[in-house]
């Protein structure tokens, strides 16, 4: 019942727009703290708070030095009372701007925090609030949850470094997911579970069972589902989820709607399954962009821009039942990054509950000694798991593939050497990347044409022109002047199938 309160109170908030929620020093402190050394000489901007007694201002000023700021501004949408509430009802708003400690006491006195007014009403999107935002490098605050997408867009449009709080659900907004999916902003260091504590407004109803009132009258409430987002990087992020689960069809189904297999919690996700999943929303707090990649989001348009089908009538008639038989679209799609598997095993083999991993990874190498017995140095690196979980059941002639790497190793135009070992198991000829005729090559034989295309027959520039195997290489043609022939862009990318 408490969590439904609580989640009511932030519905109500967005509907009213009483969302001027009020972050408190313990949460700023605990995020801020690991982006210290981004904030080395930098002009940072606190603009959706009472500036004289926003917890914001008051944190970043105190840590003014200790941080080697270089100017702090805070602005606050149309508010001159000195309380903690912020009513909007006030004739004139004011700024400040506190460039660091004057008197050697390291104290931020209020006669070296300067005061100036504003001719507007401080909204963020004001003129007068924008030329402050250009002065800033990076902005941090608690902006209104009704206006989340609107704030977010104007750091992007204006190229903005950023700490800010707001729900999590806010990043189920298409604007928002895009910017996700792209690497472009993610959520904070600090606050992965839970519920936050916020002061509110002296006129905000208080339905929640755990709300409060201070013995000086203020009120605050608990919200549930609050993250930091940012685009400052801290190391954390880039640490590996553990992962011992091995995929099996029976644990992990797939959608009805979705070529995915559903993963019902971050922890089970498969290390070994090379294909979509469906992870819950919360998977977001381990994300780590170079373990995994985002690939849509099943509740939006970037579900459907990636296949995930609308539900049919009976999904929506027995909803519940359909989910529990797998056809849902309120996950995240994701798969795991193409690493290298063996180095990833390797490194958490000591890890609790590694004993399925260790035998995964076994298997792997065990296979790899009997396809591949001759050792090189090119196949330090491969993403062995992936091409064991493809192969592993197809019979391979090993002294044939020894055959054929050995030729190819001797190959000058092969100039991917470590991609031979994925040709000769997919035949895929862009492993290799075959190499390309030099310049000298294609002038000599546009010369040998005199700018004609052998496709067409008409003249071109060279610079219109591209170069092409004569005796394509899969049948022995050399990338040499002798076989280079220059074709018009349309015809080659004709010829190419490109």
């Amino acid at each position: 019942m408490a969590t439904k309160a609580q989640n009511k109170n932030l519905h109500q908030a967005k509907n009213s727009k009483k969302d001027e929620f009020y972050t408190q020093l313990p949460d700023i402190e605990r995020e801020l703290k690991n982006y210290k050394d981004h904030f080395k000489d930098k002009i940072v901007y606190c603009n959706c708070d009472d500036p004289r007694v926003s917890n914001f201002f008051h944190y970043l000023s105190y840590n003014f030095e200790n941080f080697g700021l270089k100017k702090l501004l805070a602005t606050c949408y149309k508010n001159q009372e000195m309380d903690l509430f912020t009513l909007h009802n006030s004739e004139q708003t004011i700024y400040l701007e506190y460039d660091g400690d004057k008197n050697g006491n390291n104290v931020p006195d209020p006669e070296e925090i300067g005061i100036k007014h504003l001719k507007g009403d401080g909204d963020f999107r004001s003129k007068e609030s924008i030329e402050l935002l250009k002065q800033a490098d990076i902005v941090v605050t608690n902006p209104p949850f009704s206006l989340f997408r609107d704030y977010v867009n104007q750091l992007i449009e204006y190229e903005k470094q950023f700490i800010i709080i707001g729900n999590l659900n806010a990043l189920t907004y298409k604007e928002i997911f895009k910017l996700i999916k792209k690497n472009k902003v993610w959520l904070g260091a600090s606050i992965h579970s839970g519920d936050r504590e916020f002061g509110v407004p002296e006129d905000y109803p208080l339905t929640a069972a755990n709300s409060r009132i201070d013995k000086k009258g203020n009120k605050y409430i608990r919200v549930k589902g609050v993250r930091w987002y940012t685009n400052l990087d801290y190391k954390e992020r880039h640490e590996d989820l553990i992962l011992y689960k091995i995929y099996n069809p029976e644990e992990y189904p797939k959608y009805e709607n979705f070529d995915a297999i559903n993963v019902n919690k971050t922890k089970d996700i498969p290390l070994d399954y090379k294909g979509y999943m469906g992870v819950p929303i919360t998977f977001i707090d381990k994300y780590n962009p170079e373990q995994f990649e985002i690939i849509g989001l099943g509740i939006s348009n970037s579900g459907k821009e990636i296949g995930v089908e609308p539900y049919k009538v009976e999904h929506k008639k027995y909803r519940k039942e359909v989910q529990k038989r797998g056809a849902v679209d309120g996950d995240l799609y994701i798969w795991i990054s193409n690493d290298d598997i063996e180095q990833y095993m390797a490194k958490n083999q000591h890890e609790p509950n590694a004993n399925e991993l260790w035998l995964y990874f076994q298997g792997v190498i065990n296979w790899v000694k009997i396809v591949f017995p001759n050792y090189r140095k090119e196949m330090k690196g491969i993403a062995w798991g992936f091409l064991y979980n493809e192969f592993k059941d197809q019979k391979l002639d090993s002294k044939k593939l020894e055959k054929e790497i050995a030729e190819l190793m001797q190959d000058e135009d092969v100039s991917n050497k470590k991609g031979i070992y994925l040709y000769v198991l997919t035949g895929k000829e862009k492993h290799l990347n075959i190499r390309a005729f030099s310049d000298n090559q294609k002038r000599e034989a546009y010369e040998r044409q005199k700018g004609i295309c052998i496709e067409c027959k008409e003249h071109f520039e060279i610079n219109e022109m591209e170069a092409d195997h004569i005796t394509p290489w899969h049948d022995g043609g050399k990338t040499s002047a002798e076989n280079c022939q220059m074709l018009c862009r349309d015809d080659n990318r004709r010829k190419s199938g490109k």
